[in-house]
């Protein structure tokens, strides 16, 4: 046995000297490796299987998901699509002269005779509905579109080829594509025989006669590039560029509606950091009570919510631990009381007395870390048959806010009982943006509001500055001190704030109301007619009372829409609606 062992490692090693394993064991090696990277359900290499690998398929060709196929090979999606003629590989659905993976013999056999068809339809999907290759339908793909050129979403074709919306700009002397509303000389899809250079003359001769240079909307007697209400998607996020105008029903329509416009005020006035925060019991005045002792709740005095005073009882205790105490401090003080009585007719000696006088200190030491007051340890012992009851008292003016002692329950140390907070005054945790930072000092006012007290203002002063910054939010967390008359404000109540500056500047107002948001854009409505508004887009600073600041986007000059804002931002937005241009 040992000799066929000795003989198998002297031929390994032989194996390994000569160049490694035989050919036929090299090749069975090689063959499970490829096996073992071969996708068995499309019968191909699994780095070549581009049904399992969307990476490995072509840049660009669109794939259908539902059935697991290039769109252009899906017969079902698109049966207009196949070609009979030409063999059909059902295991990776492609024509047989494109299947590489089990028709290798067949790769490049093109018919000569379907060669163009081939090259037509690789790659490109028809659009049934508009005739032409889907990658250049400019009528369902939006992105395929001129850029700049205005669209007529009502009629669905170019803005200055809708005779419908623009009957004027019609030339009836170049023929016009009734399938793609374009002249015969623009449209390439139905008619490439009239898309030649020499048609590309017409178009500039049309184009420099003057015809077509401005679109004009005569609905509502504006150009079309600046009627709001046919194309609200053109206005633009950037404060100051106002590019569109809203035109009213009539001339009477703004005094029915109520509008009103205003002047921007540019004053000097105190500026302000805005914050928002929630708001926190002030950690100062808040007190948790927890049991001193095991034992035994016997009454409970207070309800949650309840205004206490200092001193008041919450509770009572019953507690072997208690009466222990209370004995040996009984004890102590007869002790005591005897030991100079006897000192003093020279019984004892100083020594005894002395001993009397620690163990005395011992046990009042040990009564009052259990809670008991210097009166309650003086009535101590008057009535031995009572009950020794530890009795906890509130330690300042306060209100019970959080309540977990129940008559009857059994507690061990330190469980908590009790908590207890002086409300008139509460923190107000603010988050403060960085770049504000620079701008705070203690000391400095705060003035707070809240959702559910909107007409009610809080004042406090800033008492602590974060010296960290949030690295996430780039927020630093300020801490102010407020007066919370009548005790309105709870805890985790969401506030705004505004942090008085000590520095005064001037700035433009305009009234809060007059500012509306579309799509995230701030703007107001500027008068230049009874019945025409600009729409104007704004920066906006801080906000002074009722009134905010515009940094960008308005000067004294303006006539801003105050009362009636919300209404000709509502006509602005109409055509969102259905409504725009009509037939």
């Amino acid at each position: 046995m040992g000799k066929a062992i000795l003989c198998t490692l002297l031929v390994a090693i032989g194996v390994c000297l000569i160049g490694g394993p035989s050919p036929a064991f090299a090749e069975q090696e090689t063959s499970s490796h490829q096996k073992e990277l071969w996708c068995e359900e499309h019968d191909m290499p699994e780095k070549e299987c581009f049904i399992c690998h969307p990476e490995l398929r072509q840049k660009g060709r669109l794939w259908c998901n539902e059935h697991g196929r290039y769109e252009d090979r899906c017969w079902l999606c698109h049966p207009d699509l196949e070609d009979k003629e030409r063999p059909y590989c059902k295991k990776h659905f492609l024509y047989l002269d494109e299947c590489e993976h089990l028709h290798r013999e067949n790769l490049g056999k093109k018919n000569p005779a379907h060669s163009h068809i081939h090259e037509e339809s690789e790659n490109r999907l028809l659009c049934n509905e508009h005739d032409m290759p889907e990658d250049e339908c400019f009528i369902c793909h939006p992105e395929l579109r001129d850029k700049g050129r205005l669209w007529c979403n009502e009629h669905e074709r170019y803005e200055d080829r809708c005779w419908l919306c623009h009957p004027e700009l019609e030339d009836k002397e170049r023929p016009y594509c009734e399938k793609h509303h374009l002249y015969l000389d623009e449209c390439k899809h139905l008619h490439p025989e009239h898309s030649a250079a020499s048609t590309t003359k017409k178009e500039v001769a049309y184009r420099s006669e003057g015809k077509g240079q401005e679109l004009y909307c005569k609905e509502h007697d504006l150009p079309e590039h600046e009627c709001g209400l046919c194309h609200p998607e053109l206005l633009s996020p950037q404060a100051g560029e106002a590019n569109l105008k809203v035109r009213l029903p009539s001339k009477e329509s703004g005094a029915l509606v109520g509008i009103k416009t205003v002047t921007p005020e540019e004053t000097n006035v105190e500026m302000s950091i805005p914050a928002i925060g929630e708001i926190k019991f002030n950690q100062n005045r808040t007190a948790h009570l927890t049991s001193p002792v095991q034992g035994v709740i016997k009454d409970v005095y207070v309800e949650l919510g309840d205004l206490v005073k200092g001193g008041d009882k919450l509770l009572s205790i019953w507690s072997p631990a208690i009466g222990e105490a209370a004995s040996e401090a009984v004890l102590a003080r007869q002790t005591l009381s005897r030991a100079t009585r006897l000192r003093k007719k020279s019984i004892n000696s100083a020594q005894d007395l002395e001993r009397a006088e620690a163990k005395n200190r011992a046990a009042l030491q040990k009564l009052k870390s259990l809670g008991f007051s210097d009166k309650q340890i003086e009535t101590l012992g008057e009535d031995p048959s009572a009950p020794i009851m530890l009795t906890v008292t509130a330690p300042f003016e306060s209100e019970v806010v959080a309540l977990s002692a129940v008559h009857g329950e059994y507690v061990k140390t330190g469980n908590p009982l009790f908590t207890l907070s002086d409300r008139s005054e509460v923190w107000a945790i603010l988050n403060v943006s960085e770049k504000d930072i620079g701008n705070l000092v203690m000391g400095q006012s705060v003035t707070v509001t809240s959702r559910s007290f909107p007409e009610e203002e809080f004042l406090g002063k800033i008492a602590h500055i974060s010296a960290s910054i949030n690295s996430r939010t780039r927020m630093a967390v300020v801490r102010a001190v407020i007066k919370n008359h009548e005790r309105k404000l709870r805890e985790n109540m969401f506030v705004q704030a505004v942090i008085a500056r000590k520095s005064n500047q001037q700035a433009l107002l305009i009234p809060a109301h007059a500012v509306q948001n579309i799509d995230g854009t701030n703007v107001a409505f500027t008068a230049i007619d009874s019945d025409l508004y600009e729409v104007r887009p704004l920066t906006l600073g801080n906000r002074v009372e009722n009134r905010i600041q515009v940094l960008n986007g308005l000067n004294v000059s303006h006539k801003v829409v105050s009362d009636g804002s919300q209404a000709v931002k509502s006509h602005f937005l109409i055509s969102r609606l259905g409504a725009g241009c009509v037939d």
